[in-house]
């Protein structure tokens, strides 16, 4: 009885360590750049942070934001973030729902905080 006991027991160990266990799967770290790579925007999971960067010296700034996926399959935009100035950056917390889903990462050039954005790059970053 004790041998099927620890032989049930190791075999359920194996499985977690193979395959891991239940957890609540979350969208990865990442990180994209304006196209005229004067600024960023990066999702960091812990603590569905967005970070949006300034990073060259010009007269306009960096505005980013995310697009999460939802459970029909459409986008949701969340609120854009402006940072102006070379080396200034901004940091907020987007509560992503759901959590395990697809995320698009936008970081655009502008002039102000609200001019019209050029020069975007784009990146979807994956559930897990």
């Amino acid at each position: 009885m004790r041998l099927a006991a620890a032989s049930t027991a190791i075999a359920a160990t194996t499985a977690v360590m193979l395959f891991g266990a239940a957890t609540t799967a979350h969208a990865a770290n990442g990180i994209v750049n304006a196209q005229n790579n004067t600024g960023f925007v990066q999702y960091i999971d812990s603590g569905d942070k967005v970070k949006v960067c300034d990073t060259k010296k010009n007269d306009d700034g960096v505005i980013g934001w995310i697009a999460v996926r939802q459970s029909d399959g459409k986008y949701k935009n969340y609120p854009r973030i402006y940072a102006g100035g070379a080396g200034k950056c901004v940091t907020k917390t987007q509560d992503v729902t759901p959590e395990n889903t697809s995320i698009i990462l936008t970081a655009c050039s502008v002039s102000g905080a609200k001019g019209t954005p050029y020069s975007c790059g784009s990146k979807i970053i994956k559930g897990s």
